[in-house]
């Protein structure tokens, strides 16, 4: 598999909420973030392979990027993976990505059930 390829179908996993997670896996989202971290100045290739043994260790996860892995190639948008040689430009895209996942912003307060000032 093609290293960005990798790369941009983990991205887009952990940004795409439709997948469901288990607590566990995103608990160990910090794991694969501190190694992401470590290596952001190491060729891609580096960050491809920790991604990969991560996605072992967690098979719900591995499967939506096989499936996603799947989806950019059928789409042939290879035009939008990155031809970067290190992680150092993509690393803030991937942290913001983790922390969403395990800290997801509050959903929108229910309008009706905060509208409790009817005195009549």
């Amino acid at each position: 598999m093609e290293t960005n390829t990798i790369i941009e179908s983990f991205l887009r996993v952990l940004e795409n909420n439709d997948y469901s997670l288990k607590a566990e896996t995103i608990a160990d989202l910090s794991d694969i973030d501190q190694t992401l971290s470590n290596l952001q100045n190491q060729p891609m290739q580096l960050a491809a392979a920790e991604i990969k043994e991560w996605c072992i260790k967690h098979p719900e996860f591995r499967d939506a990027v096989l499936s996603n892995i799947r989806e950019i190639k059928t789409a042939g948008s290879g035009e939008s993976a990155s031809t970067e040689t290190t992680l150092f430009n993509s690393y803030p895209r991937t942290k913001s990505a983790i922390e969403n996942r395990q800290n997801p912003p509050n959903p929108p307060a229910d309008s009706t059930t905060n509208n409790s000032s009817n005195n009549s």
